[in-house]
Formats: structure tokens, C-alpha cells, sequence
């Protein structure tokens, strides 16, 4: 339906595929003209070409002993278009109706035997008004203007077949796979800190005034400048004072929504507000209107500066948090309104609650996320029921469906177990956290009482996963270890999720115990071998060992990471692999194979420990190229028995 952002109907596509050639004598300024009344419609969207194509023939020449025709046509002509644009923060269907009017110019060869043009340049100038429009009546104008250059090529299937050989070849060439990878000198340079190089091509993107290069050095500088969030704001503040209002606006937005990231300041909001308080404006600026409000109110009820303490952890500085809600009385436009509102919330929920619940009953889409909250939803996901926090006289199977229930409306996997598994999420902590300071119920302290209190498994593991995900529970390891080895199934999927929590405050093991780990966990990765023995069989909550397989391939060289590596591994090792610093590797061409594997922490606590081995690699490459590579890794918790260690959970990532 549509291509970059332009609307493009199927039928458009060959509106100008073949040409008109009736001169009335075959010589050098004949002329021709042609009505152009050109229309194609689709579900609400509609593109309209009108005017008159007058066509002037140029010239005659010869191709591989061929007569063929150069052609020159323009058009006078007028461009309609109807795109009909969701807009999810109203629930309603948007319409943008674009009126241009301008010239068509361009040139041809023309195949008199196949009535079709060989080679075509061709070039579009259209200026006009679009206007955005709302089912309430408002309406939106702006200026409009489109500048297109094309140039058409007619294959037989053999050339095609040629021409599309080489496309695929030089994209897969700059094709790196799931590993961003540097692909030149400027880019090697950026990765490894040159912050001359960096302040360069900033002063370049600064000073450029081409659209097209000045996003090309932000995306240079972006992925590979390694300037962290003052380099963010450095780019922030020159993108202002250029005048590049697009991109600081869309870093603004992006800030709500990133963690780690400085909250957005009142300065800043204020350069978002008549935006988000004047759609129109928005869309003068070709910016999609939802996100002005889809991002602040994701990070005010993800980020939630009522259970927060520190402020410098929310979204948005308090000022400007308080000058956002402050919007929920003075703004025009309603979902303004709606986000200062959810603003106040966020703020104080025990306030606001009701007003908010009040506004959703009229009829705002705005405030889906925020009605979730306030009921106290945990599963937010699409397939989830969406249950709302129990009642405190409400027995486990209601903590349950809470936790994990579906919604009726998503089939089930036929290759998932039946029943409702346990699972606990961030948003189900937030969920409670939020509504024991919304409504003052103890929900916790009645999450404690209840465990106390029960009497079967399914119960105990129900309430006690709910509250090692609060933070409110702690385990004991020889405990831990109890249930693992003589529990009752429900027992042992309760331990597992323990686990964990057991490593808060865990230690480092004795240096013999660390080495000997290292090297076992080297040796199943490297050289296959045999894993620890399972403690019990893996299911699906707790998934083995036994399905992973060599990760190393003979015809790549095998690298280990020898930074903090112990003196006995080093040893062992140097003659079956490579040892290799950090340094080392990164001064390393990305395009040699190899595999690079970096053992990372041992862990202790009581009988348990905790490791972790991450792995990527190279693939081998041309220079024309760009590099190539994949990373994954695994974690296992080991314990110890009198049998020796047995492996009770582990976990594989991979790109």
C-alpha cells in the first residue's frame, strides 16, 4: 500500500509504463499531445493524475544496429491522493487529502518494435496544500511538496537475471548478519574511542545543510561513536541550534521511553508541548502524531515517580513531570488533556485514580494502559486475560489466572502443557507495588499471610514466586537444596525459581573450585564434552544441557578470552586454543574467522554455584565486504552433591 512513508496503490505502478507515440511524421520537433486521467482507488485510499502530456521527438538513433527514438515529454499536470492513517491514541481513522500541482518532465528511448521505451529519466516537482482531518471536524492544512527523480530500464529476462545477480551481490557484500561489525577504517576508529575522529564528523554533520548526509554521519556517530548520554545530549543541543527540530524532537520523545537515560527536563518538554498540543503542527512537520503521547505516558507508567524515590530514575525531571500534568486543564487538544492527567497519576495515584477511571468511561483511548494500572493488571501482555489483582479473601487459583491466565480469544499452542504456569514479569511487581500506594491495601503483608498459611504445593509455589519477584522473600541455599533433592514436583519448580535469589550476595568459590568450572564449561563448549549430569530430568520449566552441541567449528580458530583467566586453565588450554587478550581480539581483523569464547563468573552460594560462557564469532570475509558474525552464550547453576556437581538449570541465548 504504501513505499517510504508515500502512499502507492498496485494499479499506480504502471500508470506510466507505456508510453504514447504518434507523431504525425517521423523527424526531429513533431509533436504529439495526451489527456492524462489516471485514477486508482482501494479501501478509502485514492490517487488521482490529471492534466495534458505534451511529447516532442528529439531525434532518431542507432543501438547494436537498431533505429530507435529519443523522446522528450512534460505534463502540466495535478496530483490527489487520500491516505487514510490510524491513529491509535484516538481509536480513530485519520485522513490526509494531498493536492499538488507542478510539472512531469522527462526523457526516453523509444523501441518502436516493442512499443515500449528501453530507457526513461524522468523527474517530478509538485507543490500544493495536504490537509489531516478528524471524524470531530477539525482539520489540519499545511503546505505540500514533492520532488521525485527516476530512471526506468527495460531487461529481457537474461539481463534482468544479471542485473538482479549483481544487487545481491554487492547487498549481501554490506550484509554483516546479526552482529553490527565495523565495516571500514571510519567506523574501527569510532569503535575503539577516537574521539577526534568523532568530534569531526560532528562539526561536518553540524555545519551540512544536505538532509540526506547529515542523516547518514547521525547514524555514523549514533552506532558507533561510544559517547554515551553526553554525547546524546551534545547531538541534542546542536540539532536545536541548527534548526533541526524533526531530530531533536524525536530524541526528546525517545528519552521518555530509554532507562538509564537523563529524564527530560522542563526545557525540553516545552519544545514538545505546542506539538503535541497542535496535531497540526506535528504533521506541517511530516512527524507521526501518535508518539508524542505514546511515548511520555509509556514512561510515566513504566517509570512511575510515585514508587520511585529518586527522582533523578523518572522519566521526566519533576518539573517538568508537574508541568505535563499541569496540561490536563490548559491544553486544546484532548489527549494532551489525557496525558497530563495520566501525568497526575503517576504522580499521585491515590488522587487521581478516580479521574482518570472517569475520563476512560467517556471515552478516551488514551487511557488503556493506565486503567490496567489502576486495576492492579500484572499480565499485560495480548495474549493474557488481563485479570485485574484479586480480592485479599481470593485463594491461589486466582493469583494464578492473575499471574498467567489467557484470554480465550488466542488458541492455545496444542504443543504447550495444559494448565496455567506460574509467571511473574516486572509489570506484575509494578502492578502491586503501585496499587498497595493507590489504595493503601497491605497486598504484600497479605501475600506473607497466605503463604504461612497454605498447606499444599501448588499454593506455596504461587505465593512464594510472587514475592521472590517482589524482593520480599528470602531463601535459604541448604533449604533450596532440600527441595531440589526430595521434593515434591511443585517443591523443585519452586526451588528453581529461588535460585537467583540465592546469588544477591553470593561469593566467589575457592580458586581450585573456580578453575576446575571454568575449564569443565570450556571443554562442553569446545571440545563436546560430557555435561554435568542432570539432577533430575529436564522439563519444560527447566531446560538441560543435553541439547546443546558443539558450539566451535573445526574450520574456525579457537580463541579464549585470557583476561583474569586462572594460572591452572591458562595452562591447560594453551596448546588446545588460542589465548587472547581483549586488546588483542579488538586489534584483530573483523574479517578472520575465529570464535572467541569468554568465561565469565563463578558464583557461590552454600552448595550452588552460578557460571556463565559467552561466545562470537568471525566469519571469514573479502575486504570488499562487510564483516560478519553471530555471538550467544549460556548460564547453568550447578550442586554440589556427595555425587559430585549436577546440573539443576540451565539457559542458552543466541543471536
Amino acid at each position: 500500500m504504501s513505499s517510504g512513508g508515500r502512499l502507492a496503490l498496485p494499479p499506480t505502478r504502471a500508470w506510466e509504463l507505456v508510453p504514447t507515440f504518434r507523431p504525425q511524421q517521423l523527424k526531429a520537433g513533431a509533436r504529439w499531445s495526451d489527456p492524462i486521467r489516471l485514477v486508482a482507488e482501494e479501501n478509502g485510499f485514492r490517487q488521482a493524475l490529471t492534466g495534458t502530456r505534451v511529447s516532442t521527438l528529439v531525434r532518431d538513433t542507432t543501438v547494436a544496429g537498431r533505429r530507435f527514438w529519443i523522446v522528450r515529454d512534460s505534463a502540466r499536470a495535478r496530483y490527489q491522493e487520500r491516505w487514510i492513517d490510524d491513529e491509535r491514541t484516538l481509536d480513530t481513522l485519520a485522513t490526509v487529502e494531498r493536492t499538488v500541482d507542478g510539472v512531469l518532465r522527462a526523457r526516453h528511448l523509444y523501441d518502436p518494435e516493442l512499443r515500449l521505451f528501453r530507457l526513461r529519466h524522468d523527474t517530478t516537482a509538485l507543490s500544493g496544500t495536504a490537509v489531516l482531518s478528524y471524524p470531530d471536524g477539525r482539520s489540519f492544512p499545511t503546505p505540500a511538496h514533492y520532488e521525485r527523480t527516476r530512471r526506468w530500464e527495460l531487461f529481457d529476462s537474461t539481463g534482468y537475471a544479471a542485473r538482479r545477480a549483481r544487487r545481491d551481490s554487492v547487498f549481501y557484500a554490506n550484509v554483516g548478519g546479526m552482529l553490527y561489525l565495523p565495516r571500514d577504517q571510519i567506523e574501527q576508529r569510532l569503535s575503539r574511542g577516537d574521539t577526534v575522529l568523532r568530534n569531526s564528523l560532528v562539526a561536518r554533520w553540524h555545519q551540512s545543510r544536505d538532509p540526506e548526509q547529515r542523516f547518514r554521519l547521525m547514524e555514523l556517530i549514533e552506532r558507533w561513536g561510544r559517547g554515551g548520554p553526553q554525547l546524546e545530549m551534545r547531538l541534542h543541543r546542536l540539532a536545536l541550534e541548527a534548526g533541526d527540530t524533526a531530530h531533536a524532537l524525536r530524541e526528546i520523545l525517545h528519552r521518555w521511553s530509554w532507562n538509564h537515560r537523563p529524564p527530560v527536563t522542563a526545557a525540553e518538554l516545552e519544545h514538545l508541548l505546542p506539538f503535541m498540543d497542535a496535531p497540526g503542527l506535528a504533521f506541517a512537520f511530516g512527524l507521526d502524531r501518535d508518539p508524542f503521547y505514546e511515548y511520555p505516558r509509556g514512561g510515566l507508567l513504566s517509570r512511575i515517580p510515585a514508587l520511585l524515590p529518586d527522582s533523578t530514575q523518572w522519566p521526566c525531571t519533576p518539573d517538568a513531570c508537574r508541568l505535563l500534568a499541569a496540561q490536563r486543564e490548559t491544553a486544546r487538544e484532548p489527549r494532551l488533556r489525557d496525558l497530563g492527567l495520566i501525568a497526575s497519576l503517576a504522580l499521585e495515584p491515590a488522587r487521581w485514580a478516580d479521574a482518570v477511571l472517569q475520563r476512560a468511561q467517556a471515552g478516551s483511548a488514551t487511557m488503556g494502559p493506565a486503567i490496567q494500572l489502576i486495576e492492579g493488571v500484572g499480565a499485560t501482555w495480548p495474549a493474557a486475560s488481563k485479570a485485574p489483582l484479586p480480592r485479599p479473601d481470593a485463594d491461589w487459583r486466582a493469583w494464578l489466572e492473575w499471574m498467567n491466565g489467557r484470554d480465550p480469544r488466542y488458541p492455545r499452542d496444542s504443543n504447550a502443557p495444559a494448565g496455567t504456569a506460574v509467571r511473574f514479569e516486572q509489570s506484575h511487581a509494578q502492578a502491586i507495588r503501585f496499587y498497595q500506594v493507590r489504595t493503601g491495601r497491605p497486598v504484600i503483608q497479605e501475600l506473607q499471610r497466605e503463604l504461612t498459611e497454605a498447606t499444599g504445593d501448588s499454593a506455596r509455589l504461587v505465593y512464594t514466586t510472587i514475592l521472590l519477584g517482589l524482593g520480599e522473600r528470602s531463601s535459604d541455599p541448604a533449604q533450596v537444596a532440600q527441595r531440589l533433592r526430595f521434593g515434591s514436583p511443585a517443591e523443585r519448580a519452586l526451588a528453581v525459581r529461588e535460585l537467583s535469589s540465592l546469588f544477591r550476595n553470593a561469593e566467589v568459590p575457592d580458586s581450585a573450585t573456580n578453575a576446575a568450572l571454568i575449564d569443565r564449561i570450556l571443554g562442553i563448549a569446545i571440545e563436546a564434552e560430557a555435561p554435568w549430569p542432570d539432577l533430575h530430568p529436564p522439563d519444560a520449566e527447566r531446560k538441560g544441557l543435553g541439547h546443546l552441541r558443539r558450539i566451535n567449528e573445526r574450520s574456525s580458530p579457537v580463541f579464549i578470552l585470557a583476561d583474569n583467566l586462572p594460572a591452572p586453565v591458562r595452562r591447560k588450554w594453551q596448546t588446545r586454543a588460542q589465548l587472547i587478550t581483549s586488546e588483542q581480539w579488538n586489534a584483530r581483523s573483523d574479517r578472520l574467522p575465529g570464535i572467541l569464547f569468554r568465561p565469565g563468573r563463578v558464583l557461590r552460594a552454600g552448595p550452588f554455584v552460578y557460571l556463565d560462557l559467552d561466545y562470537s564469532t568471525r566469519a571469514a570475509r573479502r575486504e570488499d565486504q562487510a564483516p560478519a558474525g553471530s555471538a550467544g552464550g549460556f548460564t547453568v547453576y550447578l550442586l554440589e552433591t556427595e555425587k559430585g556437581w549436577m546440573l539443576v538449570s540451565a539457559s542458552e541465548w543466541i543471536t
